[in-house]
């Protein structure tokens, strides 16, 4: 609370519970913080931090569900927008604008000044430092990106959301054994946490631990709400194609399934899936395939997918920034910086 003028107390209760449910990060606790940040909207049409929880509920949503982000974008700037009309001073709505600023314009360098704006307007806004430092590390900072995300940390030391960018930041940092480590203290702070499986399954992949990889994935699909039948046969099919052959034949494995799934739209976080064009250039560049990875990283320019932002930073992508067309994105998405 800004502390400026009084808070409806309920309005302020139904503030809290919208940031209960947006930190779990599912499209039905999405849903579920919207409906208590209008609650609190409703009872305090002045409520800032309503706003600016609305407008962060939106940010997220396409990220976990199949709604479009252009529709949620607009409708984060919408309410951020309101919540800084109300209070200029308020970091969550310069924070949430630092991102759509990202995500709509491809301006990296306006989300890191805002960002830093909003860090500096609250030093103790743990989100502001955590995306502060998921876009830092897109620039290739990693040192700074890890001092930021351990800022979020110290501040949010039981967030889940948090404990999982760390681990990300960590896999951006080639820092793997980190990253290992960090995935597991993330599940033994909730083992139901389908994020931290996720991280634990790609910090596996580099690792080369293939086997433990699947596992992870086929529990992170499941606990996403994807069906165990379904969840087991792609593991089944990822298993044999690992035990037959190798480690490119799991890729190739990887990327029949992903190919499958954007013709059937898979029904999962997208987070979770590989569908998008920015993942299917990961898995052609992991199976060799660099031509089809560089067409599919010039449809996530177009397209918007803003996974291209970890262009410079993954591991897979290495052996593609030498080439003409790739350095090219990198320029025009800000990420061309010498690490």
């Amino acid at each position: 609370m800004s502390g400026k003028r009084p808070i409806d107390p309920a309005a302020y209760q139904a503030y809290l519970q919208g940031r209960y449910y947006w930190n779990k990060r599912t499209e039905e606790d999405i849903q579920k913080a919207i409906g208590y940040f209008q609650q609190a909207i409703n009872k305090d049409p002045n409520y800032a931090l309503a706003y600016a929880g609305l407008a962060d509920s939106y940010l997220v949503l396409s990220l976990y569900s199949s709604a479009p982000w252009q529709d949620t974008y607009r409708q984060a700037k919408a309410a951020a927008v309101k919540a800084l009309e109300i209070d200029d001073n308020l970091a969550e709505a310069h924070a949430t604008l630092a991102s759509t600023r990202a995500g709509e314009q491809w301006d990296l360098a306006g989300a890191l000044t805002e960002l830093a704006r909003a860090i500096q307007l609250n030093p103790n806004y743990a989100t502001g430092h955590q995306w502060y430092a998921e876009y830092l590390i897109c620039s290739g900072d990693a040192e700074k990106a890890i001092t930021q995300i351990r800022r979020a940390q110290e501040l949010d030391p039981l967030s889940l959301v948090i404990n999982s960018t760390y681990g990300y930041i960590l896999l951006q940092a080639r820092r793997y054994d980190e990253a290992l480590a960090q995935a597991r203290k993330t599940l033994g702070m909730d083992a139901n946490f389908y994020l931290g499986h996720q991280l634990l399954a790609e910090a596996y992949e580099q690792r080369g631990m293939f086997e433990e990889a699947i596992t992870e994935r086929q529990t992170a699909a499941t606990l996403a709400g994807e069906s165990a039948e379904q969840a087991g046969r792609r593991a089944l099919l990822l298993r044999n194609a690992y035990a037959k052959k190798n480690a490119k034949a799991y890729w190739q494995e990887r990327l029949q399934l992903a190919m499958k799934d954007a013709k059937q739209s898979r029904d999962l976080p997208y987070e979770l899936t590989d569908s998008s064009p920015y993942r299917l250039a990961v898995l052609n560049a992991r199976a060799g395939r660099n031509e089809a990875a560089i067409g599919l990283l010039q449809k996530a320019f177009n397209e918007r997918d803003y996974g291209l932002y970890y262009l410079k930073t993954a591991p897979a992508l290495d052996g593609l920034h030498s080439d003409p067309r790739v350095a090219s994105l990198m320029l025009r998405i800000g990420v061309a910086q010498n690490r």
